[in-house]
C-alpha cells in the first residue's frame, strides 16, 4: 500500500488498484483474516469503557464471517 495523492495504490498479483483515501480505512491488523478482524472489532467496541459499564455488559462475542460456516470468533468476559 502506497500513498498516491488523494489515493492509496494497492498492488496484488501485479495489478494496481487506486482507492480514494476518503473511501478507505486502513486497519491496524497484521493480516486480513476473519480471526484478525474479529479481534480488531472486539477491541474497538471494548474501547468505549463508559458504554460497556453503562449497559452493564459482562461478556461479549464478536463474530466475523467469510462465508457459510466460516467464522472468526473473539470473546471477552469481565
Amino acid at each position: 500500500i502506497v500513498e498516491d495523492g488523494d489515493c492509496y495504490a494497492v498492488t496484488h498479483n501485479k495489478i494496481t488498484m487506486l482507492l480514494l483515501k476518503t473511501d478507505t480505512q486502513l486497519l491496524p491488523v497484521r493480516n486480513v483474516t476473519i480471526e484478525e478482524l474479529s479481534d480488531y472489532f472486539l477491541k474497538e467496541v471494548l474501547g468505549d469503557h463508559k458504554l460497556i459499564d453503562k449497559l452493564k455488559i459482562t461478556a461479549l462475542e464478536m463474530r466475523v464471517s467469510s462465508g457459510p460456516e466460516q467464522w472468526g470468533i473473539s470473546r471477552w468476559e469481565r
